[in-house]
């Protein structure tokens, strides 16, 4: 008789919680955006999200966490647009075009939620490993990692794709590439005249268009 009242209990808390910490995360990214990640406070956060700094920490720990909680749902979605793209109709070598072009997206459409995504190294170090953001990010990475290594696999099969290396190798490497490059490229921002958006986003653009050309079989001309 008792379990349907505290089964609803159990609900309105999880989405009590969830609607605390996505107020927090939304004030966080506007407070960042404004005034940096180094300026900013655990108490900047709390103003920003119209809460009380008890409240926020009941929920995170220091401004790193919070910053890798944005990071794992950008993550998250990422690897979340790379599986839908994975299951579409094409080659593989058209559908590791597609997944090219959802992270250029993603850069151009919210360059304040890629800098999250981008920087989770730096904010990684700063929190327990084993706590939920860390192993969130750690799992979406991974699940990125293993899409790439399928659908090389498969272009590999079909002949759309030509390497010779391990796929689960090259899927790594592939991402480690592209994420260290999207990082460099936010980090010279501001510091180097002519790296603006413009600039970043033609460096970007070359660079997995070189990539592709990289997996793609050379063409054989007629005699």
């Amino acid at each position: 008789m008792l379990v349907l009242p505290i089964m609803g209990i159990l609900e309105r808390r999880i989405r009590e919680r969830q609607r605390r910490v996505e107020e927090i995360l939304e004030g966080a990214k506007r407070i960042f955006s404004t005034k940096g990640f180094t300026n900013t406070t655990m108490n900047d956060i709390a103003d920003s999200s119209e809460l009380s700094r008890r409240t926020v920490y009941l929920y995170f720990n220091s401004k790193e966490q919070v910053s890798l909680a944005i990071t794992a749902a950008a993550l998250k979605e990422l690897s979340q647009i790379f599986g839908r793209i994975a299951k579409e109709e094409g080659t593989a070598f058209e559908r590791l075009g597609h997944i090219i072009e959802a992270y250029q997206d993603m850069m151009a459409e919210d360059q304040a939620k890629f800098q999250f995504f981008v920087s989770f190294t730096e904010n990684a170090r700063s929190v327990p490993k084993d706590c939920e953001e860390f192993v969130s990010c750690e799992q979406s990475l991974l699940t990125i990692e293993h899409i790439i290594a399928n659908l090389l696999q498969q272009g590999l099969a079909e002949g759309s794709l030509q390497f010779s290396e391990d796929p689960k190798y090259l899927a790594a490497l592939l991402t480690f590439m592209v994420h260290s490059l999207a990082a460099a490229s936010i980090s010279y921002k501001g510091i180097f005249s002519n790296f603006d958006d413009t600039f970043i986003t033609s460096l970007f653009t070359g660079s997995l268009q070189i990539i592709k050309q990289y997996v793609q079989p050379k063409q054989r001309q007629e005699p």
